[in-house]
């Protein structure tokens, strides 16, 4: 049975969304920044795990008083990241391509053609859930691997969120690994956030200078597939225009050594695609994580 609390959280998500239906890309972007600005004040755990976070991995180069503006578009960030995406999905494939822009979209191609799929590793950078758009809007179909959040009704209300034409939300569960392999089989996009804390510490390395349990999930797909991980991010340049940043493509064909000399290669070159961006645009990246738990 919910609890008082996770129906609260889920009636606050009902009516956002309810708000969202009605508004522009420009008041979306309003509208996410006066509740990130509140969320700011009201999760101050959040706010000192974000502000602690920053102070380890970029304190050196910046002062305290940029570190709290960086908090603070975090904060916005986070929330316009939501709101954004669903009014991004009501709009058709043209216009989509219009406000998403990459400089590389032969890569995708490229993958397509091959025939057997993809890994697209992403982060908590920019506005990530506006991934599967983008891809579908190329005309390619696409699998988001994701958690199943702790309020099964907040669940539910992501899930369809997330869920249209040409995308399909595997749940991170034991059926999980088949729906993927699957998937990169039909030659489907699988895409994975990958820079959060593993629970198994199964691999852990460097990540801003400190030891952090990554995940081995989307290296060990693409061995085991024989298809390319390809890293991704989605920075927000306005309310109207997001660009994709492309990594280089890797190939675990290419890549000497055994299994877990792979998946450690593959695993590291995504991650320090990951922290050299996101060291360049440090307000994009969701901080308020509990990344480095070694």
């Amino acid at each position: 049975m919910a609890s008082l609390k996770d129906n609260l959280a889920y009636i606050f998500a009902s009516m956002t969304i309810a708000v969202a239906k009605h508004l522009s890309l420009k008041q979306a972007n309003l509208f996410g920044s006066v509740l990130g600005n509140l969320f700011y004040h009201l999760l101050p755990s959040r706010r000192k795990i974000a502000t602690e976070n920053i102070e380890r991995a970029l304190g050196p180069d910046i002062d305290r008083a940029e570190i709290d503006r960086i908090v603070k578009e975090v904060f916005r960030n986070i929330v316009r990241t939501f709101i954004e995406s669903y009014c991004v999905n009501r709009l058709d494939d043209d216009k989509v391509k219009k406000i998403i822009v990459s400089s590389d979209l032969d890569v995708l191609k490229k993958v397509h053609d091959a025939g057997k799929g993809a890994v697209l590793v992403t982060a908590h950078f920019g506005n990530w859930e506006l991934l599967p758009r983008w891809v579908t809007s190329l005309g390619y179909e696409f699998d988001a691997l994701a958690a199943i959040q702790h309020n099964a009704k907040i669940d539910r209300l992501i899930t369809n969120l997330r869920e249209r034409k040409n995308v399909r939300v595997i749940p991170v569960n034991k059926s999980a690994p088949r729906k993927v392999f699957q998937a990169l089989k039909a030659n489907r996009f699988v895409g994975i956030v990958a820079d959060q804390h593993d629970p198994s510490r199964s691999l852990i390395m460097d990540f801003f200078g400190r030891k952090a349990a990554v995940p081995r999930g989307p290296a060990l797909f693409a061995i085991k597939a024989g298809c390319p991980v390809i890293p991704l991010l989605i920075r927000r340049e306005s309310y109207e225009r997001y660009f994709i940043i492309v990594g280089e493509s890797i190939y675990p064909s290419q890549i000497d050594g055994e299994l877990e000399e792979k998946i450690c290669e593959i695993s590291a070159r995504y991650n320090k695609f990951f922290e050299e961006n996101i060291r360049k645009y440090p307000a994009q990246w969701m901080w308020t994580h509990r990344r480095w738990k070694i």
